[in-house]
């Protein structure tokens, strides 16, 4: 898959704007990451703890790319940057269902293929986002909103 970027823009931080404590970085990182995981897993039918096939886990990487001001932007990778996109392969699959689920959290709704261990890591997602201060937090790809939270 060729490379997706995202943007996560955290409003509310107490610390100034395109800075964040490197706790709370390390915590959003450790929870969209194990979101991640835990879509490209539950596509390969891995059910439960253990080594995902290496496939998977290059498909499922994120990349901190930047951290930029205006609130503070974190700038986020998913895939690997060299490969070709293949419509309907699992790359394309992970980085839809990962898309999703931050339209689903703006809707309020669960979507309907994402099993119980995808809708812990995105609970605690948001429960990391929410210790670290921000008031809001906006999701977005290539300059497509898929979730408000806030304000």
């Amino acid at each position: 898959m060729a490379e997706r970027s995202y943007e996560f823009r955290l409003e509310g931080l107490s610390s100034p704007s395109g800075e964040i404590a490197l706790r709370d970085l390390a915590g959003i990182g450790q929870a969209l990451q194990l979101t991640a995981t835990r879509i490209a897993r539950q596509l390969a039918g891995q059910v439960g703890a253990g080594r995902s096939r290496s496939a998977f886990d290059r498909i499922s990487e994120l990349r901190l790319a930047g951290i930029g001001a205006g609130s503070t932007v974190l700038e986020v990778r998913l895939g690997e940057a060299d490969a070709l996109e293949l419509p309907g392969g699992d790359e394309e699959a992970v980085a839809n269902r990962f898309e999703e689920l931050f339209s689903a959290i703006a809707a309020n709704h669960r979507p309907e293929w994402a099993e119980a261990p995808v809708i812990e890591a995105v609970g605690r997602f948001a429960a990391t986002v929410a210790a670290c201060g921000a008031t809001a937090l906006t999701a977005s790809r290539r300059r497509t909103t898929f979730w408000c939270h806030g304000r």
